[in-house]
């Protein structure tokens, strides 16, 4: 499955993104307030996401690396029961794919018009969710 290892790499580069911002990074923006409206969309009263929620998003994301590599038979899951691989495996799936649809819903991004992240969103962040779903897909209607 030669999609399995360009995905994990995505998804692992994308979780130290995540681990990053934890540490306190501000990129793509300078200040908390310019990061906000990068990367969520919406600056009045909202505070940066903290340690903690970046920290969780970063785990999720190697973890469902680690489960692209289960599915792609790079990695043994024989302590795991098969069905909970499935279910977290497609669970992960189904939030990118909703995450990656939800950019180009008007009223799911109302909140965002008017801000950097309303751009980038449909630029970059949900068509690299759709591209992260549509490479579970491939992996786990292949795996066997």
């Amino acid at each position: 499955m030669m999609i399995a290892y360009p995905l994990m790499s995505l998804l692992i580069l994308i979780g130290l993104i995540h681990a990053y911002w934890g540490l306190g990074g501000r990129w793509p923006g300078t200040d908390d307030t310019s990061f906000v409206e990068h990367v969520v969309g919406r600056t009045k009263d909202m505070q940066p996401p903290t340690p903690l929620a970046c920290f969780g998003v970063s785990a999720a994301l190697v973890i469902a690396a680690c489960l692209v590599a289960i599915k792609a038979g790079g990695i043994s899951n024989a302590s795991v029961p098969p069905i909970a691989i499935d279910v977290a495996f497609w669970g992960a799936a189904s939030v990118f794919a909703l995450r990656g649809v939800a950019g180009y819903i008007p009223v799911a991004m109302a909140y965002a018009r008017d801000t950097p992240f309303h751009r980038l969103n449909r630029l970059y962040y949900s068509p690299l969710c759709l591209i992260i779903a549509a490479g579970f897909a491939q992996i786990g209607f292949s795996a066997n």
